[in-house]
């Protein structure tokens, strides 16, 4: 096992605790890809054989519509129902359509156009499985060990292509076509078990939320058409789909008419696609990166295109199937590789923030739309017109034209983008005089190894932060020169990414970095030398501290190796991080700390954080009830971290201390989606105390998913008074800061009606507590009664008011692009004229059962007044007796209308009320459990 471990170590970087997780990611995108091998091709001879090669452009603009409108609909999916639920039932899904379409296939249909189901569903489902797989492998692993393990993992995806293809040429020559998706359906069904157990196994379910809808201010095709670089590069790619399904029509069509045996032809195409995969994966391991260095991205981009013009030019001169397939090779080997890898480098000097909305608009809606145009192109000429497919071949040469028109727009495009991104300072610089830097017609790796002798601070720290995403070795000695540049991020930013460079081992090296003064250099530093080192024992790291004269280095020493094998259990047991923590706490004592001990103990509840060292959780519990802010707010770092649901109730106690707040509420954020009905729990069970719980619906504000929201909304019914008018203030806070967030419009509908109600039976009972109030005798005991019932008829108006507020920030919430808000308060204590004009707006924009509840509240206030008798009578409010005036307020969350209400009716000494006072015995609330327990004690 040790000699296996090693292995993977050295040649894919492999660590011990990494490799089981890998092997089956590798494995379940292995079978997925071999599944998409033996599906799409038998599928299109089958296709093929039935419908003719006329058939497919109908067949990619079906596609094109298919695709859009799943797009859609998937998305809906992902946001109603949890992510492995969802990766489940569609491998699921996708082996029993595959068995169906088997068993059709058998019974040979008269009617063949039922054969485009099956064409489109395996169009959907490569794209849908392989989505769903590298969103699965995203969860499972942090970005650096992605950066590490991707490319092992991915080349699971290539063997699969190649397998699957030559499995599918030598299975139809032992089965018939149609009986290999019962294949495809098997190796679907195996994938289950593997997809569960990852998820079980390795998904980090704090991990595991549904995002905030983010949307920029533009639509994604407003920031593309005023971006010439995205411009160009979306015509480009439109372009090339185009050109690529044409291309795709020919090779289905030549294959069609020389080889008319179904099985014949399953056989060809699988043979091929497996081919093309083969040369795609020899392209980009021994050719993509020395091209794109010596011929830089420009003269990188056009070699698809050439290839496919020669290739075209070629075929109108010989008009045979070897010519389409040369063709079909070098769109298919050079469209992932080369073409794939320039087209990626051209757009990274797009800023962030407009890259990640227009690039999926690009990858998804533009390819659809071209292979749309494609099909009704290609429907149109040879249906329409019945012209030859050989001559699709001109359309193709006029469209190569255009595009490498475009690619030489492009480069020039990339140059001006690149100089204006490179003229804005870095955040971690102060300002200072900009300059320009000219990049001139040369392959982006001089470009890019210039920037990193010769720019300035900012523009090396872009530099570093954008190769550290991308790891190349062509940068290796500019970024190495780097280790003793004056400014220490970025010292720290170059080791970094020498951390994921391997042309040397820099070790010898790093260790006289163990003297910088700077802590993040040195932490870097170490992280290197532990990586670096695939056999560390204990004895070097005690060497490195040795090494160092920096005042922390045994603190640093500890989150460097928290940080570098906190998902290695080896390691963990190596280097003995439970003994290294306690020496660290012992060595710091007891408070007060001066500087250098508060730094121990900073870094050993980081660590303990970064390990989820479960064997000294006690400790970072225990730091909870520190005096020291920056104690307290490691604890609530370390505890973000660990995301154990029993540090929820520590942290949220935190929660009603001013100055703990905002570390309090990122701590819990930090637990992710995953708190949100924990916290919902505790206040509803109210196992939280009531100055912390007010402040729970800020933590639903920061998570800012659907769920909060609808969280939120919930609590509305069944939280304490106070904490549901908190909520909905937080709902119209989040409403404001995040226009794009859904807030479902029919639950906020039927709260806005429930509060209608509300408001009318709170009138009620205020007009029957104030009618009884007028009927009260005076006497010595009835004084006692009237102070009482005075005191609950206050709380009455304040919550009548209160309800009247909540109404109106409710649809605020429901009527946001209307802003209603003004016109509200214009409808309560605006003038008579005012007042009529608001009421008027308002009746215009409610909808139908909103407009029957709300325009006659609104109408019967006046000036400010909470009640009257007027009120009363215009909302035909119906009479309440006194025992179901009592019973409503005793079932309400709000411990100050039951403490009131109790209050009174011990004044009365009325035992008819005591069934009422009997359920309280069983109150979460503990005040409002004793003072019933006192009521009926007097009796």
């Amino acid at each position: 096992m040790y000699a296996i471990t090693t292995l993977f170590n050295k040649l894919f970087d492999i660590k011990p605790g990494e490799i089981r997780k890998a092997v089956l990611l590798q494995a379940y995108v292995f079978l997925l890809i071999t599944t998409l091998l033996i599906v799409k091709p038998t599928i299109n001879s089958i296709f093929l054989s039935a419908l003719t090669s006329e058939a497919l452009p109908t067949a990619y603009l079906l596609t094109a519509v298919v695709a859009v409108l799943f797009s859609l609909f998937y998305d809906k999916i992902l946001w109603a129902i949890p992510l492995n639920r969802v990766i489940t039932g569609t491998l699921v899904l996708c082996a029993l359509v595959f068995a169906i379409f088997c068993l059709l296939l058998n019974f040979k249909p008269s009617n063949t156009g039922w054969l485009y189901a099956p064409y489109l569903f395996v169009a959907i489902f490569g794209l849908l499985t392989t989505s769903q797989f590298w969103i699965l492998a995203n969860l499972i692993f942090n970005v650096r060990e992605a950066k590490r393990l991707f490319g092992f993992i991915g080349s699971g995806a290539i063997a699969g292509g190649i397998f699957g293809g030559y499995l599918t040429s030598l299975l139809s020559g032992i089965i018939s076509s149609e009986n290999l998706l019962l294949v495809a359906a098997a190796l679907i069904l195996v994938c289950i078990p593997i997809s569960s157990y990852l998820w079980k196994r390795y998904v980090d379910q704090n991990k595991v939320q549904k995002p905030i809808k983010e949307k920029a201010e533009q639509t994604p095709f407003t920031l593309i058409r005023r971006n010439r670089l995205l411009w160009l590069i979306t015509l480009t790619v439109g372009i090339s789909v185009v050109v690529a399904k044409m291309v795709d029509y020919q090779y289905s069509h030549f294959a069609a008419e020389k080889i008319t045996n179904t099985e014949e032809l399953t056989s060809f195409f699988g043979f091929w696609f497996s081919t093309l995969s083969v040369v795609s994966l020899l392209i980009q391991l021994f050719l993509s990166k020395r091209i794109l260095k010596y011929f830089g991205i420009g003269n990188a981009l056009i070699f698809m295109p050439v290839g496919i013009l020669l290739g075209s030019i070629l075929l109108l001169l010989i008009p045979e199937l070897w010519v389409v397939v040369a063709i079909k090779i070098v769109e298919g080997s050079l469209k992932q590789s080369l073409n794939k890898a320039a087209s990626e480098l051209v757009i990274i000097p797009v800023p962030i923030e407009v890259r990640k909305h227009a690039k999926p608009f690009i990858d998804i809606v533009v390819d659809s739309i071209a292979t749309g145009l494609a099909g009704a192109i290609l429907i149109f000429l040879i249906n329409g017109m019945g012209v030859p497919s050989i001559y699709i071949s001109y359309i193709n040469i006029g469209l190569i034209a255009i595009w490498i028109f475009l690619i030489t727009r492009i480069f020039k495009a990339y140059q001006d983008s690149f100089r204006r991104l490179l003229s804005k300072e870095h955040p971690k610089v102060k300002k200072h005089e900009k300059h320009h830097l000219e990049v001139h017609n040369e392959s982006v790796f001089g470009t890019i190894n210039r920037v990193l002798t010769t720019g300035k601070e900012s523009q090396i720290l872009y530099m570093l932060e954008e190769i550290l995403r991308s790891p190349d070795e062509h940068y290796f000695d500019a970024v190495r020169s780097l280790l003793h540049h004056p400014s220490s991020p970025v010292r720290s930013l170059s080791v970094k990414n020498l951390y994921y460079l391997n042309s040397a081992d820099l070790r010898t090296e790093m260790k006289e970095l163990l003297n910088d003064p700077s802590d993040d250099v040195v932490i870097d530093v170490l992280r290197y030398l532990i990586h670096k080192d695939h056999d560390l024992h204990r004895e070097e790291i005690l060497d490195y501290e040795e090494h160092s004269n920096h005042g922390n280095i045994r603190a640093l020493t500890l989150l460097a190796v928290a940080q570098e094998v906190h998902t290695d259990t080896h390691l963990k047991e190596v280097l003995q991080l439970e003994a290294r923590v306690d020496a660290l706490l012992e060595h710091a004592g007891q408070p007060p700390w001066d500087a250098k001990r508060k730094f121990d103990v900073i870094a050993a509840i980081e660590a303990i954080g970064h390990t989820r060292l479960e064997s000294r959780y006690k400790i970072v519990y225990g730091f909870l009830q520190d005096s020291d802010p920056q104690v307290l707010t490691a604890a609530f770092d370390s505890i973000a971290q660990i995301g154990d649901e029993r540090f929820i109730p520590g942290v949220a106690a935190q929660l009603h201390v001013k100055e703990l707040r905002k570390e309090a509420i990122a701590c819990l954020q930090g637990y992710g989606p995953s708190i949100i009905p924990v916290l919902k729990r505790m206040v509803e069970n109210q196992d939280i105390h009531f100055d912390d719980a007010l402040f729970v619906p800020d933590v639903f504000r920061a998570i800012g998913t659907t769920e909060a929201v609808s969280t939120l909304v919930a609590l509305v019914d069944s939280a304490e008074y106070a904490v549901s008018v908190k909520a909905i203030q937080i709902l119209k806070m989040m409403k404001k800061e995040a226009p794009e967030l859904e807030i479902e419009s029919e639950l906020i509908a039927e709260k806005i009606l429930q509060e209608c109600q509300m408001y009318q039976k709170l009138l009620s009972f205020l007009h029957t507590q104030v009618s009884e109030h007028e009927k009260d005798p005076k006497t010595e005991q009835s004084t006692k009664i009237c102070m009482a019932r005075e005191g609950l008829i206050t709380i009455l108006k304040h919550r009548v008011d209160a309800h009247l507020e909540r109404i109106f920030n409710l649809l605020g919430i429901h009527y946001f692009e209307q802003d209603v808000e003004p016109i509200l308060e214009l409808a309560v204590n605006g003038d008579d004229q005012q007042r009529a004009n608001a009421i008027e707006f308002i009746d215009s924009i409610l909808e139908a059962r909103l407009r029957h509840v709300l325009v006659p509240i609104i109408d019967s206030l006046g000036q400010g007044v909470v009640y009257s008798e007027e009120m009363v009578a215009k909302l035909k409010l119906p009479s309440i007796s006194e025992w179901e005036c009592f019973k409503n307020l005793l079932t309400r969350h709000d411990a100050k209308i039951k403490h009131a209400v109790l209050y009174l009716i011990e004044q009365l000494e009325d035992h008819g009320y005591d069934p009422l006072i009997e359920p309280l015995l069983q109150s979460p609330s503990e005040s409002v459990r004793k003072q019933a327990e006192q009521v009926l004690k007097k009796r």
